[in-house]
C-alpha cells in the first residue's frame, strides 16, 4: 500500500505521508473544512475532486438479514471554479473509468489514518444540486450518489 497520499488543494499540489500528522498548516478560514473533519475521501486523481472539497459523507445503512443497498451519499463544495455542467462533466468522466474505487480514511485527532476503507467498483448514479439563493450565505454545494459493489478495510 502506498503511504503517500497526492493532494491538489486550492490549486496547491502536494504530498501527504499518511503515517504523519496532517494537520500542520496555519488556521485560516478557508481551510475549515481541514481542521473540522477526521476523514478523507479519496477519488480517482481523473475525478479532480480534491479530498478538502467533501462536506460529508453518509453511508446507506447495513442490513443483515436481507440485501442492503451499498450507497454513499458525498456533499462536496463547489469552489468557484466548479458550476453545475463542470460537476457534471467530471461524474461523466468518473463513470467511464474502468472499475474505480473510492477510499475513505478515518482520521484521529493529530490526523493521522487509524483506519481505511475502499469501495470498490463505484458509479456515479444521481447529482442532486443545492438550490441557488440569495439568503444563503453559504458555499454551493452538491450531494453526489454514489453505488458501489463491494467494501474492503485496507487497514
Amino acid at each position: 500500500m502506498d503511504d503517500k497520499i497526492d493532494v491538489n488543494f486550492l490549486g496547491c499540489n502536494t504530498n501527504i505521508d499518511k503515517t504523519e500528522p496532517i494537520i500542520t498548516i496555519k488556521r485560516d478560514d478557508v481551510l475549515e473544512p481541514l481542521y473540522n473533519n477526521r476523514f478523507l475521501v479519496r477519488f480517482p486523481k481523473e475525478f479532480e475532486i480534491d479530498s478538502w472539497f467533501v462536506k460529508n459523507i453518509r453511508k446507506t445503512p447495513k442490513t443483515f438479514f436481507k440485501k442492503s443497498e451499498n450507497k454513499l451519499y458525498v456533499t462536496i463544495y463547489q469552489y468557484l471554479c466548479y458550476g453545475d455542467l463542470k460537476i457534471i462533466e467530471k461524474c461523466e468522466v468518473f463513470n467511464k473509468l474502468y472499475l474505480p474505487s473510492i477510499i475513505i480514511d478515518d482520521l484521529d485527532k493529530t490526523g493521522c489514518v487509524i483506519n481505511s476503507e475502499k469501495y470498490i467498483k463505484c458509479r456515479i448514479d444521481q447529482v442532486d444540486f443545492k438550490p441557488c439563493d440569495y439568503s444563503d450565505c453559504n458555499i454551493k454545494e452538491c450531494i453526489l450518489t454514489i453505488h458501489y459493489d463491494d467494501a474492503e478495510i485496507i487497514k
